[in-house]
């Protein structure tokens, strides 16, 4: 539809980047709750699309999780020298061997 004047014009760019500016910071609130930090003031300043903003983030969490996937985590070292099952099938395997 036609806008009927200037005035509306403006009034409409303004509508629109005000909600655009509400979903830069609602993106920002669900990305810091995931733990990725982001600067919705720079983001509404350089003119960055809520779709971008929300592509970056999603990124920035892929990432994150193929680092996590290859992460090498030893096991936890056991008190015990070896394991009850282990040193009974030890037992029996040595009391079965001819002498």
């Amino acid at each position: 539809p036609a806008l009927a004047s200037h005035g509306e014009a403006a009034a409409f760019a303004t509508s629109v980047a005000r909600a655009e500016a509400a979903e830069l910071a609602t993106i920002g609130a669900q990305a810091a709750r995931l733990g990725v930090t982001i600067d919705v003031a720079e983001a509404v300043q350089k003119g960055i699309k809520p779709d971008a903003l929300r592509a970056s983030v999603l990124n920035q969490l892929a990432a994150r999780g193929d680092a996590a996937a290859i992460t090498v985590v030893p096991p936890p070292k056991s008190a015990a020298p070896e394991s009850p099952l282990l040193a009974a099938v030890k037992r029996a395997a040595s009391a079965a061997k001819p002498a």
